[in-house]
């Protein structure tokens, strides 16, 4: 593991006299994480490619970035090739079975709730995913309205539009930082640090600027277990997987 340290932050919550510190740590180890946990710690995952990934290539959160890189290539804007690949992927998120990345991360939730930490995620899904969503982590045994920060659901003002429920904050293309930190104001939060675990670089140092900025701890884990999938994405079994599932309304595997 590479550990990145560094102090810093504004006194936005008058809680703390003292600054924050920060650290990213690189890992593939889900486990790792609960060497940062300490008091008045909260805990918030990542969805896809975190806690999650797909059964196949075919709407896995890679399908996503080449569907939308598609869209960019014809010329759309950022928003609407956004909008696009979201379209598209989405009767497929309803019927994709989603799978843990690794055989203990289930174990760690469940080590960290009983704990008696709360425990929560922070995904880029759109909101109108909320229900496939929570059925799927369903499946995996994962229940984060266990010890969530928040019982119940409400949506957040905006745009794009967040929305809370069970557990799961859904932010869509919004910065994940910004949006944590509405979330906290609006529950009436002041965690002393944040363990947030993502797969995606640019998530964990928006998260780490934005915690920073209200003097809140962050112990950042940038979580590479999909990165071989992710580097090895072929999209001529993506888009054959595509046009069955056009043709046909099934998903296809990987191998058959």
């Amino acid at each position: 593991m590479k550990n990145f340290t560094r102090t810093g932050g504004l006194l936005s919550f008058a809680l703390f006299s003292t600054l924050a510190s920060a650290k990213i740590t690189e890992t593939k180890h889900m486990a790792d994480i609960l060497k940062e946990l300490k008091q008045d710690s909260i805990v918030v995952f990542d969805i896809d490619n975190t806690l999650l990934e797909s059964a196949q290539t075919l709407g896995s959160d890679q399908w996503y970035g080449y569907m939308k890189g598609k869209f960019l290539a014809q010329g759309q804007s950022e928003i609407d090739a956004h909008n696009a690949a979201v379209a598209a992927e989405t009767p497929i998120t309803l019927l994709t079975q989603m799978n843990t990345l690794e055989v203990e991360t289930l174990a760690v939730i469940r080590r960290i709730q009983d704990l008696g930490y709360p425990v929560m995620a922070l995904t880029a899904r759109p909101h109108h995913w909320t229900q496939a969503t929570l059925q799927q982590l369903r499946r995996n045994g994962i229940n984060l309205a266990r010890t969530s920060p928040w019982a119940g659901s409400f949506d957040m003002p905006g745009s794009p539009k967040a929305h809370f429920e069970d557990g799961v904050l859904f932010v869509d293309m919004a910065n994940k930082g910004q949006r944590l930190i509405e979330f906290f104001e609006r529950i009436h939060l002041a965690p002393k640090q944040v363990i947030f675990v993502d797969d995606k670089v640019k998530h964990v140092q928006n998260m780490e600027a934005a915690l920073l900025a209200r003097n809140i701890g962050h112990a950042g884990f940038r979580y590479g277990v999909a990165d071989a999938k992710v580097v090895s994405f072929d999209a001529w079994v993506a888009d054959c997987q595509f046009d069955i599932f056009k043709a046909e309304g099934i998903l296809v595997p990987d191998a058959l």
